[in-house]
């Protein structure tokens, strides 16, 4: 049977169309579409509009060819250990460590919540998992302790967004899959970025803090803990240890 022909946006140049979709999917995504649904539609429909039939089994050849590759397979489970920590408990017993090793520092709970952002980042991958499992349990915590409210969501923000940097990063693997490029010279490369920037919001808000300790007052004289409970509290980092090791070990192995 004969295809019906696409209409006449074949002959527009590029531009145009690229256009003609990105205004699709905004009316699209004002009028309350997801987002996956919102580019789907835009993108089929611009194909059939374009080269008519022929385009969606073009379309669906390339989706087809694109999704079947191995590097893939890595960014569910990636995810799903991402939600895994942040039900298991163990940003609550970092929390609980760095509480009772940095507590006592202006500002020692921000620099703790960035460190277990970095942490959770280099478990997981997913920035996710670290920003809404600190929204929980550090965003209360410190707002209780007199934190002012702009440096602890803005911590808690800039500290989970360490994920897409410090590997293994689930964006760095869909760029080197679009790019062809080597994951593993990717992570190498994100390594060090990520850890100077954790490093700055660290001396930024320990600086902050030292100027004007209202912005994130240290723990009471009572609430401090002595040297040997602030030992014990280091073996909470044995589980995230052990964890960095294996992930990041098997992808250098």
């Amino acid at each position: 049977m004969p295809q019906p022909k696409g209409m006449d946006m074949a002959d527009l140049d590029p531009m145009t169309i690229t256009a003609i979709m990105f205004a699709s999917m905004l009316g699209l995504m004002a009028i309350g579409a997801p987002l996956a649904w919102a580019l789907m539609i835009s993108g089929m429909g611009s194909a059939y509009m374009m080269f008519g039939t022929g385009g969606l089994d073009l379309l669906l050849a390339s989706a087809y060819g694109a999704m079947d590759n191995f590097l893939l397979v890595s960014l569910p489970l990636f995810i799903f250990m991402g939600l895994v920590l942040e039900r298991s408990g163990i940003t609550d017993d970092l929390f609980e460590m760095i509480h009772k090793l940095m507590g006592g520092l202006p500002g020692g709970l921000g620099v703790g919540t960035v460190l277990i952002c970095a942490m959770i980042a280099a478990m997981a991958g997913v920035s996710g998992a670290a920003t809404v499992s600190l929204g929980i349990i550090a965003l209360p915590a410190m707002l209780k302790r007199g934190y002012d409210k702009r440096l602890v969501t803005g911590t808690i923000m800039a500290g989970g967004a360490l994920g897409f940097l410090i590997p293994p990063s689930v964006l760095m693997i869909i760029y080197a899959f679009l790019s062809r490029d080597s994951v593993g010279k990717l992570f190498a490369a994100g390594l060090m970025p990520g850890l100077m920037l954790a490093g700055i919001y660290i001396a930024y808000v320990l600086i902050r803090c030292r100027l004007d300790p209202s912005l994130g007052p240290p723990a009471p004289v009572g609430e401090r803990y002595s040297g040997l409970e602030k030992l014990k509290s280091l073996r909470h980092l044995i589980a995230p240890a052990l964890l960095v090791g294996a992930v990041l070990g098997g992808i250098i192995g």
